[in-house]
């Protein structure tokens, strides 16, 4: 059974239940239906913003498919439990932004979505696309900024948001200096280098004011590791490796938001503007005479009119 299909099987089902596998994919028939356990750690997941999740088995024969969603208020969810559980040795799926595959293992974030599939079955990234568009609560938002501040490289990836995943991840950086309450993100990347691991974290903040008020209690936590350029504070983790110079060099420190294009525009032609000018003067002129002798006319018109009415005669009748 072709992927389209099975889409159709997919909406059909959507509209009779609130369920958001479908009854199969391709040769794979549901066989099962649970709920992912998000209990572990304690909260990380509701700070991602969790709102509801499925687990379907799916039996082809021999054959054993297992599909996951899990759904989130918002993008950064699902990219944030990405980077946690990516799978070691992904190879990209294209053209996703955020999709890693194994032999046996898929995962995937799509807006407020993530999907990882688990069995012989691989999908490509237009049948991704394809069941996260059609399940319950689907939005297409976004991804957050900040990762693209990273070079690219590094062994992991750790998105943090709030004390939970602060506790989980980054532990020793003190609640107070990432200033949550600011509605602060951080990310944790790590790096191999010839000579050792390199960490960095790069924490974002709302503006420049909130960034300046905490760059010192970051110094207090990394010395001179810690660097502010606008709203963003880059954090190299000590022990610094020594190769660790071509890394850092690369950490895009300036945060640029274009809003569109610069269309470059040229100087004005003054002297097609005075010709312009002349021109319009020229017609409000041609206007004005002409109106003022459509005037002129119509008064001749009413004297001429008044002169060739006959004198009355008036009889003088006793």
């Amino acid at each position: 059974m072709s992927w389209q299909l099975t889409g159709l099987l997919l909406a059909l089902s959507l509209t009779a239940s609130a369920a958001t596998w479908p009854p199969s994919i391709d040769p794979y028939q549901r066989q099962a239906v649970t709920a992912p356990d998000v209990s572990t750690p304690a909260g990380l997941w509701q700070e991602y913003g969790f709102v509801e999740g499925e687990i379907a088995t799916y039996t082809n024969g021999a054959k054993q498919l297992t599909a996951t969603a899990w759904r989130f208020q918002e993008s950064t969810g699902p990219m944030a439990v990405f980077f946690w559980l990516a799978p070691a040795g992904g190879t990209p799926v294209s053209p996703l932004k955020l999709a890693l595959a194994t032999k046996n293992v898929t995962l995937a974030a799509v807006g407020n979505y993530l999907v990882r599939f688990e069995g012989t079955y691989r999908p490509s990234a237009n049948e991704i696309e394809f069941w996260v568009e059609h399940f319950p609560g689907y939005r297409n938002r976004s991804l957050p900024g900040l990762p693209a501040f990273l070079p690219p490289g590094a062994s992991s990836l750790r998105y943090i948001v709030g004390p939970k995943s602060l506790a989980y991840f980054f532990g020793e950086l003190p609640v107070a200096t990432a200033a949550f309450d600011f509605s602060s993100e951080i990310i944790l990347a790590r790096y191999p280098t010839p000579t050792g691991e390199l960490r960095v974290a790069v924490a974002s903040f709302p503006n420049h004011a909130i960034a300046r008020q905490q760059l010192p209690a970051f110094q207090q936590f990394a010395g001179e590791n810690a660097r502010r350029s606008g709203a963003l504070i880059v954090v190299a983790l000590p022990q610094i490796p020594p190769g660790a110079a071509t890394i850092l060099d690369k950490i895009r420190y300036d945060a640029v938001v274009e809003f569109s294009e610069t269309v470059p525009t040229q100087m004005p032609n003054v002297g097609g503007l005075l010709v312009a000018i002349f021109r319009l003067v020229g017609v409000l002129g041609v206007v004005g005479i002409g109106g003022g002798g459509l005037v002129a006319l119509i008064l001749l018109a009413r004297t001429r009119a008044r002169e060739k009415v006959p004198e009355m005669t008036r009889l003088n009748i006793d």
